[in-house]
């Protein structure tokens, strides 16, 4: 279930930045969108290391 909000933020992340680089929306905008994806992918590999380690 986790893992599934994780894809879903990461997704949703991506597209924003799509939509505010095809938009030419203020810049800001971008690179929020941009962190938030970052920061899911993170978060994912963090979870994973922590739950794999013995």
């Amino acid at each position: 279930d986790t893992a599934l909000w994780h894809f879903r933020i990461f997704f949703i992340s991506r597209v924003l930045h799509t939509l505010t680089y095809q938009l030419a929306l203020p810049q800001p905008s971008r690179f929020v969108s941009f962190a938030i994806g970052c920061a899911a992918t993170l978060s994912m590999a963090a979870r994973v290391l922590l739950t794999a380690r013995p």
